[in-house]
């Protein structure tokens, strides 16, 4: 794998040649198949909505500040642009609620939150993309009989706001009912689940669906997604879910960073590593995927994958990145990429993809394996100046280097520690920028152009 050298030729900018999609207006009453033949590949905006500070988990309230506490910057337009730009046209915006609503009975969702999610939505789905809102990190909807009333009560309460907020939306946004619901603290939280868990589960997605259904709009036939237990690729969790009954327009949601030790584990189990040998894992849980849904006809995604920076071991996430895309597009499955803007430091998953300050691809090699993988054109626009290094951490250095730089992780005193859904029991310059990548057989032609789109 070759580092990037970079061409600094003054006043020259370059703007993109691949044009964006307006929405539809109105609403196409599609299938959750055709939805899917739509669908290049997308990107989770992590550590973002999601995130919650040292008051997320009561009802008290906080405002929209808790966007940036887990250090990612203010989310702009350019960010959705940029990636659209590069083919992926879906986004999930992981969004937590938890903090953004008061007490019950009504569990009003704050004016100012939604205002702001509403926002976020209308960057991605206003340049024609198609969006995924879910409800992310909540503590209220743990799967076990005796939580499943109160569960199912929030959620009603909830998804009637969020749904009626949205109702008038085209089919290019997607509501999803949780994340990965799961019995949280349990021996089985991330093993599979048990009798219990997938039962728990498979009734608030039905819950979820059914209340969406009643609040009119575009409602009663918006494509909707909902997760398998934990959104775990395993037999178990397969074997053991329902679709909504009497609905014919949900995609069943997975969620599968394999192999476990390369991609996800932080432990010292870990592996830098691609491998024949730990492919199997991976080989296993698709496999599986094609018999259950695939094979049926029944509706599949893989709502997130990704695998972080381990070292220098970019040449072994392309080859990994090339091949899951490549297997899933056979299977005509679409997936998402976990990005949480995090790139390097101890203790955290580095999962950044895209430089969202400045609207650049920080890693271009992955985002041409992910084309290259889809059976698409291979052509990278917007790129870091050096691959695998923020713009803004070069400002000092010589621009003609071959550069390695560590990116400093910053903290916030106000902010909890980011949450790691682990599975531990399982497995605006001017100038034109050259750049030289290896992608399998291929080269990627990356340019550089001005952004105008900061925080």
């Amino acid at each position: 794998m070759k580092f990037v050298n970079v061409l600094a030729i003054a006043g020259l900018a370059f703007v993109s040649s691949n044009a964006l999609t307006l929405p539809p207006k109105g609403f196409r009453d599609i299938t959750p198949k055709q939805l899917l033949s739509e669908v290049n590949f997308g990107l989770n905006l992590g550590n973002t909505l999601d995130a919650y500070n040292d008051q997320a988990f009561n009802t008290e309230g906080y405002d929209s500040s808790s966007e940036t506490c887990w250090g990612n910057v203010k989310t702009h337009e350019g960010v959705f642009t940029t990636l659209m730009d590069n083919k992926f046209n879906i986004f999930r915006l992981a969004t937590t609620w938890v903090g953004h609503f008061d007490e019950a009975p009504d569990y009003k969702i704050h004016d100012e939150w939604m205002k702001r999610v509403r926002e976020v939505v209308d960057y991605a789905y206003n340049n024609g993309a198609y969006v995924i809102l879910n409800t992310q990190h909540e503590n209220w909807n743990y799967a076990f009989y005796d939580n499943y009333e109160k569960a199912k009560n929030i959620t009603e309460k909830l998804w009637t706001q969020i749904a009626e907020e949205f109702k008038d939306y085209g089919e290019h946004l997607i509501f999803e009912s949780f994340n990965e619901p799961r019995k949280v603290g349990s021996p089985v939280e991330w093993n599979g689940g048990d009798e219990e868990g997938w039962d728990v589960v498979n009734k608030l997605n039905n819950d979820f669906v059914k209340t969406v259904r009643k609040t009119g709009g575009y409602n009663d036939k918006r494509i909707l997604m909902v997760p398998l237990y934990a959104a775990a690729c395993n037999e178990k969790t397969i074997k053991n879910f329902v679709y909504p009954e009497g609905d014919d327009k949900v995609i069943a949601d997975i969620h599968a960073y394999l192999p476990y030790n390369f991609a996800l584990n932080p432990g010292p189990e870990a592996t830098p590593f691609f491998t024949e040998e730990n492919k199997k894992e991976l080989d296993t849980c698709l496999d599986l995927v094609k018999e259950r849904f695939v094979d049926n006809g029944e509706p599949v995604i893989f709502g997130e994958f990704g695998a972080q920076k381990r070292g220098n071991n970019l040449e072994d996430r392309v080859r990994w990145a090339e091949y899951y895309v490549s297997r899933n597009a056979a299977m005509g499955i679409p997936q998402l990429w976990w990005d949480n803007g995090v790139f390097d430091g101890e203790g955290v998953e580095r999962f950044g993809l895209i430089d969202r300050k400045n609207s650049k691809i920080v890693y271009p090699s992955i985002v041409a394996a992910m084309q290259k993988g889809r059976g698409l054109e291979v052509n990278v626009l917007h790129s870091s100046k050096v691959e695998g290094v923020l713009d803004d951490d070069l400002e000092t250095l010589p621009q003609t280097t071959e550069v390695v730089v560590e990116q400093p992780t910053e903290s916030n005193v106000d902010c909890e520690a980011e949450i790691v859904d682990e599975q531990p029991t399982e497995s605006n310059d001017d100038s034109e920028v050259e750049v030289e990548v290896d992608v399998s057989a291929e080269n990627v032609d990356s340019e550089e152009e001005d952004s105008d789109e900061t925080n």
